[in-house]
């Protein structure tokens, strides 16, 4: 998942975190805007969206202290492998095998992005309920579907759509401020927001997991503090403390494990990789430079460093392969402050082995949005991008682990995207 542009400026020490948010307006005093031709229509921005992007950076700083948890075992910290330059210059050649998977992009304006492939195709689906704004999960797979954050028109939704029938999706459920991926494959969870809570605060009054369908399978708990959930794992959801990550079990509603943190990178069954921050003044820096790799079955915890070259990787923007094994996330090759020139490359974590390398071919220019990344659906392939282009959006590239070089995908896909899936 990629992150806005003002939590990348935060993260790279441009601008301090927010504290106090102004209230967002209310759903029924906003208005559409107006496209410019030839665009397809398109939904404008609600007041509620910022409310949205707003209260989640208030969630993500707000957190408890002082709570007991078991504690993990922790090795020695691991150095990262030696990277050539290669692997940051290499270009790489076109791509002729057959993935078998399709991609699939949200933006901000009710467009959805399909890709094909193998197929060399891509169609834009006018999507309505497909909402604006930036959550932490945009769109995710989930089984056989994509979950989608999206709108109704009171506010915020949660909806499920059938890939090969993008245009007909179905409500999850109408009280969704957001969701987070379950550690269920066929399940999310989804925050109902506190309508008494302030505007500077948007608390919770609830979460609760469904299914894809819209089956509770979790009823309604109160979050601790009202906090809003970062991710989950099978021991429960995750949520954002002083400096670290905390567990908590929604069916005990206590903190059953405290984490290195404060930043998910992500998070499959009951493994989580996390990163750390540092200050720089007063400003709260995703540093990210080491990643802690938490197996919470095997009450284990591995330090390892990124890959040589490599500053530090996205806090939020990692994603597991479907058996667990291996994390994309991107990273940055220069220090802040960020600019359009920063390089990027996508980096590989085996989660198994502990060891961290740069995928081949994967160099890109900063356009202020990180490539995404996604598995396909049987492991094999990973898709990344769209990488920068001389407009908004880019090419896609894609990589099979323990290949010496990752493929471009010979198709350009427009616009900037906030959320990316593969099946």
């Amino acid at each position: 998942m990629s992150e806005d542009g003002y939590r990348q400026l935060v993260r790279a020490g441009l601008v301090p975190w927010v504290e106090e948010v102004p209230e967002g307006r209310e759903w029924s005093e906003l208005e559409e805007v107006t496209p410019i031709a030839p665009e397809p229509a398109r939904r404008g921005v609600p007041g509620w969206v910022v409310a949205v992007g707003a209260a989640a950076v208030v969630m993500i700083v707000f957190g408890v202290t002082s709570l007991f948890s078991p504690s993990l075992e922790t090795p020695t910290a691991s150095t990262a492998p030696t990277v050539t330059s290669a692997a940051f210059d290499s270009e790489p050649p076109v791509l002729e095998l057959r993935t078998n998977s399709r991609v699939f992009f949200s933006d901000g304006f009710g467009l959805l992005t399909e890709v094909d492939i193998d197929g060399r195709s891509v169609i834009v689906h006018d999507l309505p309920e497909l909402a604006p704004g930036d959550p932490l999960y945009k769109l995710v797979s989930r089984g056989d579907v994509l979950v989608f954050y999206g709108q109704t028109d009171v506010g915020p939704a949660t909806y499920a759509v059938d890939p090969d029938t993008p245009r007909s999706p179905a409500l999850i459920d109408d009280e969704a401020w957001f969701f987070v991926p379950s550690a269920v494959e066929d399940r999310v969870w989804v925050a109902v927001l506190d309508p008494a809570s302030p505007g500077t605060v948007r608390a919770l009054k609830a979460v609760r997991e469904v299914t894809v369908d819209g089956t509770v399978t979790t009823a309604n708990v109160v979050p601790p503090d009202g906090r809003g959930p970062v991710a989950a794992v099978a021991d429960g959801l995750v949520f954002q403390g002083d400096d670290v990550l905390e567990v908590w079990d929604p069916n005990t509603q206590e903190f059953v494990a405290t984490l290195p943190g404060p930043f998910p990178v992500a998070a499959w069954g009951n493994r989580i990789v996390t990163c750390g921050q540092e200050l720089v003044g007063d400003v709260v820096v995703d540093e990210c430079r080491q990643l802690e790799l938490v197996d919470l079955d095997a009450d284990t915890r591995r330090t390892i460093d990124v890959p040589a070259g490599v500053v530090s990787v996205d806090g939020y923007g990692g994603a597991f392969s479907p058996d667990g094994r291996y994390i994309a996330v991107p990273g940055r090759l220069t220090e802040i402050p960020i600019t359009d020139q920063t390089e990027l490359v996508v980096v590989l974590v085996d989660f198994d082995a502990g060891e961290s390398s740069v995928i081949p071919g994967s160099l890109t220019k900063n356009r202020f949005a990180f490539p995404g990344v996604a598995w396909s659906s049987d492991g094999e392939w990973l898709i990344m991008g769209p990488f920068a282009g001389e407009s908004d959006g880019g090419e896609l590239r894609a990589y099979r682990p323990g290949d010496e070089t990752s493929y471009r995908i010979p198709i350009e896909v427009e616009n900037q995207y906030f959320g990316m899936a593969a099946d």
